[in-house]
C-alpha cells in the first residue's frame, strides 16, 4: 500500500484484502468502503467501521462504497 495508506480489520479478522471465496454453489455480497479523511488519524486496524467513522466522524469528507455480489 502506498505511504500514509491503512488497511482495517476484515470481517475474516484480517488487516488486507482477501478475495472473494463464497461457499460452493452459493451467492455471497460483499462490501468495500473507501474513506477520505481531511486530516492523518491515528492507525488502530483493530476498529470496525462503524467504530471507525464514530470515533473520526469530524475527520471523514468523503465516503465511497461498493457492493459486490459473487457465487461460484
Amino acid at each position: 500500500m502506498p505511504e500514509g495508506i491503512v488497511e482495517g480489520e476484515s470481517d475474516a479478522d484480517q488487516v488486507g484484502y482477501l478475495e472473494p471465496c463464497p461457499p460452493e454453489g452459493q451467492r455471497h455480497q460483499y462490501f468495500f468502503t473507501v474513506l477520505a479523511m481531511n486530516d492523518v488519524v491515528e492507525e488502530n486496524p483493530e476498529l470496525t467501521l462503524t467504530e471507525f467513522e464514530q470515533e473520526h466522524a469530524s475527520k471523514v469528507i468523503a465516503r465511497g462504497s461498493l457492493l459486490g455480489t459473487y457465487e461460484r
